[in-house]
Order: structure tokens, then sequence, then C-alpha cells
């Protein structure tokens, strides 16, 4: 059952399979894919197919005639890199039924060269260089900027298309072109033999070509990239059907040509082609010439093993001589080693041409050589060596032989021999002072450079920011270590990738651009993505320029760093600043917010106490009441989030807290949902604000209950934990643990993440503020705790509530006054009120003298301590706003205690992160303060409450 369950095929997309294939890692045996075929090619089984994610190859396990563009298929086979890119081979292809091709993508011929389209359908404009037709298939080169694309096409395409210079535009697939096992270029596949369209004709006279000088062509190749030129010059050299060597009076250049028109050396020829940027010297690609003067035969430029070696004279007719050392024959070419004091190099001549050479050329000939320049270059294009290419055996020219033995007499050459010996021994004295002295400098050189390349390599790969090297084409040549382990690819590795799979475009665009823009392109910084092995978008910051040579670019070179932490940081201090704002936001309007509120809760109380219940009037009056408490509860959940709400720190049992929330929890969670309460014995005791607790329990509960909407179970477990040296964000140490968990739906990791976000909610409108959990998350960490939660989707989610375990009783802080027990005695006393609102002062005044007080009032503090002192009767309470203009509520007591000593104070407010301010701990205990909003009978009931206090002490 096993095995039968691992072949079942796994559903992918295309971009699955690619990213599978790139990555390297496990794959499936077989896997599925639901596209639409947009190539199915007539002479070898090979489909391409394409979903809404990419496009892949299909190699079919029996090719079937009925697969056509357009269908919808379903494939199923084994996932391969192959040499059309990430493929399924062996695969069934079942046809699941008729469709549109999708529309090709427009593409630029850069990204379609850099592998950013490969699999799938695109659009692409380019001006033909080349054509050829074999049989059905015709096969266009075309030139589209700096880049060359070979286009396949079948026997429909326009005859037209095959024209040198014709713009066309080609819809096809395209695909790597490797060689050796590395990505070399891109090929087009057509996908239908109409889908080559000519959009303008090639010119009727080519050679109406813009003309230009060969220095030109040298310094502004890239301007002239994907244009046809016109050269004229002198022939230097002609292979027919192969290539010219022009001269003008700018330079020397390099025609691929396959004309076998015969020119002679000396011939004035027109040459129209394609600039090749990719070439050492000017070079003309896919050209086309004829003769338009005759002339007499160049004469070669004269110059040492040593300047041609430079790479000044490339492509030009020269002369230089040098030592014969070796012969070498080939197929086809006569290859002669020859040795300069400097250095040593080959010049090769065509066999057919070379009659004689051989037999009159001992070993050791001084020669005379006359050729074409043809420099030789390393990967970078700096020139290494050179080789001459004759033209035939006229070129080679002998200007000494090596000396034949004469014969002398005895005597004659024994004193020869024996002054011969001597000099010889002189000069080689003289010579190996000469090769000890040169190797020591040789030898300090190269133990310089070696040093430099040390220290350079050294570097290179220390750097903690990603090195990326680029050649001229914008591929990843090399990169450091660090950025190896940033991608998680090998070096080699990267090289044959594409680099739209590494980096983002936005990177590959900003590359590009620099190469475009020459040797003289001003440095670049930019924000871009780097993509891992494993698909993961790294943020990076990149400071690339461009590596320039004699004029040229070689390609460019990035310094990025990676930004993940930074913007993390970034992600951190935005969050803060926003619950910062919204905090000072919730202060901000809680003074008028809550005074308002206190007068819709008390007259709404009024009016229900005083409306008969049948009344019309009572159900709006209770609407009115259970609005205003919403408006209250938000502004709790605001101020609690932000930290802005007063705490009343108090000695709490937990297990008594749970306890008494049961009954309100379970009416809250329903019938349907089983509450399990698990209660450890002994438990500690913690800090905390009861109040707030359970307000904590109930938002917990309710989000449990929307999790669970068809029924579950809600398990809240208490328990006595350790929290070790390595805990995160908790205060090593005992801690009390408050579980609470449910069987609901669970949570994806991206609402997981953003759970504690303020104003973040998956309900639906109406139904969430977004503050619950953020609220929660307040409480907890304001009273000195920890939250943790684990959720999986379909798994339900875990909260564990870490609050620090004190060890002592006393160690709460001064107890509450008790409230009075019985009747209360019959309401008498005066009572100065000092409130800034006019309407919560009139609201106060109004149920205080209902009450039986008799009340004093006052705007502000200013206003009551005058009242106070013109005042020569009884006074029995001072009733202040915490904050009021001119002076505000524990000023006014303090200036009140110095006239009236001993008179009770109940403070009032609705700034509650100012309510502390002025007061004492004992005070803000006490039940002494009063928060906004509330009633009117409960300030009588608190004003009672304090009086009483106030008889039993005094």
């Amino acid at each position: 059952m096993a095995a039968a369950a691992a072949a079942q095929p796994v559903s992918m997309t295309a971009a699955g399979v690619r990213t599978a294939l790139v990555a390297g890692a496990a794959a499936p045996a077989t896997v599925r894919v639901r596209a639409v075929v947009t190539f199915a090619d007539e002479t070898q089984p090979i489909y391409f197919v394409q979903d809404e994610t990419g496009g892949i190859a299909v190699v079919p396990r029996s090719p079937s005639p009925a697969v056509r563009p357009g269908q919808r298929v379903v494939v199923t086979g084994r996932m391969e890199l192959g040499p059309r890119g990430p493929t399924l081979v062996d695969a069934e292809v079942e046809v699941a039924g008729a469709g549109a091709r999708p529309a090709p993508r427009p593409v630029s011929a850069a990204a379609l060269e850099q592998g950013a389209a490969d699999g799938v359908l695109v659009a692409v404009q380019g001006r033909t260089r080349r054509a050829s037709v074999e049989g059905s298939l015709t096969t266009l080169t075309l030139a589209a900027g700096t880049a060359s694309i070979r286009v396949f096409a079948g026997s429909g395409a326009p005859r037209e298309a095959a024209a040198a210079e014709a713009l066309v535009e080609v819809v096809g697939i395209p695909v790597p072109r490797v060689r050796d096992g590395i990505v070399v270029g891109r090929e087009l596949l057509v996908a239908q033999p109409d889908d080559v369209r000519v959009v303008a004709a090639a010119p009727d006279d080519p050679y109406a070509a813009p003309r230009i000088t060969i220095a030109e062509l040298g310094r502004a190749r890239q301007q002239y990239a994907g244009r046809r030129v016109r050269l004229r010059g002198t022939v230097t050299r002609q292979r027919p059907g192969r290539s010219l060597y022009l001269r003008d009076e700018s330079g020397n250049a390099y025609v691929e040509t396959a004309l076998e028109t015969p020119v002679v050396p000396g011939d004035v020829v027109e040459a129209i082609g394609f600039a090749d940027v990719d070439e050492f010297a000017p070079y003309l690609a896919d050209a086309e010439y004829r003769k338009v003067a005759d002339g007499p035969p160049p004469e070669p430029i004269d110059a040492t093993p040593a300047e041609l070696a430079s790479g000044r004279l490339d492509a030009a007719l020269v002369r230089t001589e040098a030592v014969l050392i070796g012969v070498e024959r080939g197929r086809d070419e006569l290859t002669f080693v020859l040795q300069h004091p400097s250095l040593t190099f080959n010049a090769h001549v065509l066999i057919p041409r070379s009659e004689g050479l051989i037999d009159d050329l001992p070993l050791g000939s001084h020669l005379r050589v006359t050729g074409i320049c043809s420099v030789v270059v390393d990967t970078d294009r700096v020139p290494r060596s050179f080789r001459l290419q004759l033209r035939d055996a006229a070129d080679v020219e002998v200007v000494s032989r090596p000396s034949s033995s004469a014969a002398f007499g005895a005597g004659w050459a024994a004193w020869a021999g024996v002054s011969l010996a001597a000099i010889a021994l002189g000069a080689l004295g003289l010579v190996y002072r000469r090769s000890v002295a040169q190797e020591r400098t040789i030898r300090r050189q190269f133990a310089r450079e070696a040093a430099l390349k040390a220290r350079f390599d050294d570097i290179f790969e220390r750097s903690s920011d990603l090195i990326l090297v680029h050649d001229r084409r914008g591929r990843i040549a090399t990169v450091n270590r660090a950025a190896e382990q940033a991608s998680g690819y090998t070096r080699e590795e990267l090289r044959p990738l594409d680099p739209e799979w590494i980096v983002s475009s936005t990177y590959l665009h900003e590359v590009r651009h620099l190469i475009e823009q020459g040797p003289e392109a001003p440095p670049r910084s930019f924000r871009a993505e780097l993509i891992t092995r494993r698909s993961q978008k790294v943020p990076i910051e990149v400071h690339a320029r461009v590596v320039a040579s004699d004029g040229q670019v070689t390609g460019v070179t990035a310094v990025a760093r990676n930004l993940s932490e930074r913007d993390q940081l970034d992600a951190q201090l935005r969050q803060a600043q926003k619950m910062e704002a919204v905090g000072r936001l919730a202060t901000g309007i809680a003074h008028d917010f809550n005074n308002l509120i206190t007068v819709l809760l008390s007259y709404s109380d009024e009016l229900i106490e005083k409306i008969p219940p049948e009344s019309d009037l009572y159900h709006p009056a209770q609407e009115i009441q259970q609005a205003a408490e919403r408006a209250s509860a938000l502004t709790e959940q605001l101020l609690s989030f932000s930290r802005r709400q007063i705490v009343v720190p108090q000695t709490v049992d937990l297990n008594a807290a749970v306890a008494n929330m049961h009954d309100l929890l379970k009416r809250l969670l329903g019938a349907d949902i089983t509450l399990d309460v698990n209660l450890e014995p002994g438990l500690g005791l913690v800090r905390v604000d009861q109040a707030q607790v359970g307000q904590v329990m109930m938002n917990l509960a309710v989000n449990a209950r929307d999790a669970m909407p068809h029924g579950g179970t809600l398990t809240i477990e208490t328990a006595n934990v350790e929290m070790g040296e390595d805990a995160i964000d908790a205060i090593p140490g005992p801690h009390v643990l408050l579980r609470v968990s449910d069987t609901g739906v669970g949570m994806p990791p991206e609402v997981r993440r953003r759970l504690f976000e303020p104003f973040f909610t998956t309900k639906e409108a109406g139904r969430g503020t977004g503050l619950g959990m953020s609220m929660v998350q307040a409480i907890v960490r304001q009273s000195g705790g920890h939250i943790t939660v684990e959720s999986e989707p379909g798994h339900g989610t875990t909260f564990r509530l870490y609050f620090p375990r004190i060890m002592q009783e006393d160690e709460a802080g001064p107890e509450a006054a008790p409230l009075p027990q019985g009747p209360l005695p019959e309401a008498s006393g005066v009572v100065l009120i000092a409130e800034d609102d006019a309407a919560v002062r009139r609201l106060a005044v109004r149920e205080l003298t209902r009450r039986g007080y008799d009340v004093l009032q006052a705007s502000d503090g200013v206003e009551a301590l005058d009242l106070v002192r013109g005042h020569a009767g009884r006074l029995d309470l001072l009733i202040a706003d915490v904050v009021m203009p001119r002076l505000n509520g524990p000023d006014l007591a303090s200036a009140v205690e110095t006239l009236r000593p001993g008179l009770p104070v109940l403070y009032i407010t609705g700034h509650p992160e100012r309510a502390g301010q002025g007061l004492t701990a004992a005070e803000m205990e006490s039940g002494r303060v009063l928060l906004k909003p509330f009633t009117g009978s409960t300030l009588v009931d608190r004003v009672d409450a304090v009086l009483a206090a106030a008889r039993r002490t005094g």
C-alpha cells in the first residue's frame, strides 16, 4: 500500500516544476501539470505546455498526432532538467478539451537572451542577419540590439523574412542553447508556420546603409549593434566563403562573409554587415561586399612581436622577424612556430598556398614573415599573445640560414675549437649572470603579484557583503563566499544558471542598463532581491559599477548588502510608531469621549429606571445604553493596547479568577462548545489587575468561539512553571501559566505572524475591531508577563500566558479600603465638585442633589480653591477632576489640605495615563479614583463609600 501511495503523481504548476529542478530539492517520482499546449514539434516528439505560472517542455512516452497547440491537456511525467530546460519526460499526455492558445508575451531580445521567458509563448522583433532553408525548415538569425537570436521556423515562414535586414516579428517558445553542458544563448522555436510576420521589408538597395569608418565601428559598436552598416576599405587578405580583412585610413577590420566573389589584396571594396560587439577588434558579421576599384597591393606595417602582442594591431597586415624553431602540419594548415627573445608565436598558412616552403626552410632560419595579426585574448578580453595568418608562400622571406660546417685543417680546427670554447664559456657566463638577474627580477614580480592576488582573494572571500561579478552579457561569472551562503548555490552552480533565477528583474534591469551605457557609465545604487535556492526572496541593497578595458565594457561588479535584519528592525520601528500614534490618538480623545459616554450612560440609566418596560421608549433607552457601553469598551481596548489604561495591580489567585469567570464563559461560548477547566492545586499568586485578567479570558474565549462555528472544546489550564535563561522575551524565574486552547480551525502562518497587530482582523466588517488580540498582548506585557501562540490550519490554537509568580502575600502592597457592609446611612453632607466639563458637572450635581447632598460646584481648580476659601460652613468631600485648566486635581487637593486638613478627596478622570500624576500608590489602590465613563449611580455609590470610610477612620 505504501508503494502504491508513493507512486501517486503530485499536482504542480509549471513554475513549481522549474523551481524544484533549479533548487535541486528532492522531487516526487511523478508530477501532474494541467496546462495548454503552445508548441508541438512535427519533426521530433516534443511539446511545450503553459499555465498561468510559466511553461515547460514535455517529452511524451508515445507521441500523439491529436495533440495540437491550443488544446488543454493533463501531463503526467517525471521531472528532468533537459537540453530544452525543465522537462517532463516519459510523459502521458491526456487531452482534456479544446481551448485557445495563450496570447504571446511581448519581450525584449535582452530579456529573451537572459532566459527570463524560457518555455513561455513570446513575441519578439528583430532584423534578419542571415537565413538558410533546409527542406521544410527555415532558420533565421535575428539581430536585436546586442542580442543575436536563432529562430527555427517551418515551411510556412514568408520568403521576405529571409532577406537581410528585414524587420520581422516572431512568435515562439524560447529555449536554452547548450554547449558542453553550459547555456551559451537562446533559440526560438516557432509555434506555428504563420507565426513569422514581416513588419518592414528589407531595403531595396542594401548598400544604402550608413557608411562609417573602421575606427567609428571600433569605438561605437554598442551604438551600431543590431544595425547594418557599410565600410569602405582596401583588402589585405581574403579567404573565399569565410572572411575578408579590410584597411582604411583609420584602422583595420575583420569581415565575416559567406560570399566567394574573388578579390585580391589592394582591391577597394564596400562591405555591409552587422556590427558584432563581442569581438576584440572591429568586426562585421553576416556581411556582403562588392568591388568598387582596383589598387596597389597594401604595404604591411613593420612591428616587433611585443607590439603585436599588445593588441593595437589586431586585424592589421603586419611584418615581423623571428627564428623558426618548429613546423607542424595540420589537416588544412601549415603552422610555423617562431621564437623571438621576448616571446614565441605561431604563423599559419593554408596548405594549398604553401608550395615549397618546407623543403628549403631548415630549423634555426631567421625569417621575415608578413600576415594578418590575430590577437589572442583571455576571458577578460585582455591580450595575451597573437598569431599571424599568412596569405601564401610569398609571405615568408628567409633573412639568414644556420651556418654549415667547412673543411678546416687539423691545427686550424683545434685552434678554432679552443677559441670557440673560450668564447662560448665567456658568453655562457655572461648569459648565466643575466639569466640569474632576470630570474630574480621575475621572481620578485611574481611574488608581488602573488601577494596582491592573495590579498585581493582574501578581501573578496572574507567580505561580509555579497559580491557578484557579471560578464559583458550580464551573466554571473563568479561570486564570493558570502553570496554563496546567501543564495544557497556554489559559484560553479551559479555560472550556467539564468540570472533571472538568482536575482530580481529590477537587479537585471540595472545591470543591463549599465552595460548599455558603456564604459563611462556612472556607478548605480539600487534596491533589489536575491532569490535563494529555496526560492526565498532576500532584500538587498546593491552598488554596481561597470568594468572596462581598452574602452570596452567587459562586465559589471555588484556589491550587495543583505537588508533582511534592517528591514525587520524598520518594520518593528514602524509598528512601534504606529502603536505610539494610535496611543496618542486614544488618549487625546479619551477625555472628551469619556465625558460624553458618562453623560450617555447616566441619563440612559435614569430613563430605564423611570420608563415602564411596556413603554415604546423603554427599548430605545436600552439601545442608547448598550451603544454607550460598546463605545466605552472600545475606548478601553484602545487605551489597553497602547498601555495608557490605568492599572490597579492586586494579588490574584488565577484559579479563583478562572473559577469566578466559569459561568460567564459558559454562557458566552454556547451549548455546542464544551468548556474544560483544569486547575493545578497550590497555584502561586500573581500581581496583576484582576479586571484586566478577566478581560483577557473574555477576548480569548470570544476568538475561540468564532474559530469553532460547528462546536468543539475550549480548555483552560493553570500550572506553576519555571522560565529558564534561554526564555525569549520573558524574565527567567518562577511563573504561573494560564493555558487556553481550542479545537478550532487554526490559523495559517501569515495570519499568525500578524495576530497581535493593532486593527488586524480576519472577521467580516462589523464583527471585530482588530484590537482584541493586541489588547491581550498589551495587558500581559503590562503585567510583566509573556504570551505565545501555537496554531496550524485544522489543528486548533493554543495560547500560553506566563505571569511572574510572587513568593510572599505581603509583596502585594497595601490593601484597598473595604467598602461599608450593610445599609448605608442617610446621605447627608456638603460636597464640592471641581469638573471642567459642564455636562459631566451638571450630571454629578443633579445625581448628588437627588441623593440628598448639598453640592458646591466649580469649573476649574482655581475657582474651587476660591470657593473653599470663601465657604465658612461645613465641607465633607472634595470631588476633583485630575486634569483641569489652571490648577489640576492633585494640586487642588494639596492646597485644600492646608485649609481643611483631613478633607477626603475623590478623584475622577478621563485621562487614564495621567491619573497617577501627583497621587500616592495608596490613593491609587484605595478606591479614591473613579475612571470615566461612569454612571450617576456609580458616582453616588462611590461618594457614599468614601464618606463612610472617612467616618469610620475619623
